[in-house]
């Protein structure tokens, strides 16, 4: 039971609403380091390092007829929270529009993911393409007379649309989030978390690369090997973390329930 106490009380304190209040004080700096611990910090990390070139980004698409809760809010936290770009593009969606085409169509360039929020009177609530990368949400089905109550569906949603979008639901982590089991609109309300559990989150840091997206922001050379596409190291700290991932690749996965490719004959 105290396990379970600690683990909702993490996911709500990553609730979009909480990052959101947050975000108005926050600095710019991503990897905020006094500069008397800079040589220290770099010496445990490598340093920081730019996003590579073909670094792609989680694109929303707003074709909703108002902004309300205001998707900006939730996209900046949201992009500090999971170390990755977020874009947001508000658009038109004629009633004639297919919204599963008019994602699909939106899904290139950089564009690595994308979901769309609409408004359609008899779509489903959810439609997840989990193997694309792609999800559609129609958020008509979630409004209400109260402002708060919508609110909390919105942020709920939010998190949720991302979660499907970038892998988080084959995390088993699920109590406090909002990857829980929602089989009615009603289910919204009484989910004790709005955000996502910490096993989503590493889920999420795990298979964003797969999608080729991340973060917009300079990161520590150490994560740029943790996640696969560091540049060749430049000193003897980075050369550490450099062979690391090297070996690691050499490896494989070290999944015990990944299944090895048969034998050759």
């Amino acid at each position: 039971m105290k396990i379970r106490t600690i683990i909702s009380a993490m996911a709500i304190a990553l609730s979009a609403q909480a990052f959101a209040d947050v975000a108005e004080t926050q600095k710019e700096m991503v990897y905020p380091v006094h500069p008397s611990k800079m040589a220290e910090w770099n010496a445990k990390t490598g340093g920081l390092v730019p996003p590579p070139e073909f670094a792609k980004h989680l694109l929303f698409l707003d074709a909703r007829a108002e902004n309300v809760p205001n998707l900006a809010k939730f996209a900046g936290p949201a992009e500090r929270m999971l170390s990755l770009a977020i874009e947001t593009k508000k658009i038109e969606l004629p009633a004639d529009a297919s919204p599963q085409k008019t994602a699909f169509a939106a899904k290139t360039g950089k564009a690595g993911a994308v979901i769309l929020l609409y408004e359609r009177a008899d779509d489903p609530t959810e439609t997840a393409f989990l193997e694309d990368g792609v999800m559609l949400v129609n958020m008509e089905k979630l409004k209400c007379a109260d402002p708060k109550r919508f609110s909390r569906r919105f942020a709920t949603e939010f998190w949720r649309s991302i979660g499907f979008a970038l892998g988080a639901y084959a995390s088993t982590a699920q109590m406090g989030s909002s990857m829980q089991g929602i089989f009615s609109i009603g289910d919204f309300d009484t989910l004790k978390g709005a955000g996502l559990a910490p096993m989503q989150v590493a889920a999420i840091s795990a298979n964003k690369s797969k999608l080729g997206i991340f973060s917009r922001n300079s990161v520590p050379y150490s994560r740029a090997c943790k996640e696969g596409w560091a540049p060749m190291p430049t000193n003897d700290v980075q050369r550490v973390f450099w062979n690391k991932m090297q070996a690691d690749k050499e490896r494989g996965p070290s999944n015990p329930l990944t299944i090895p490719p048969p034998a050759k004959k």
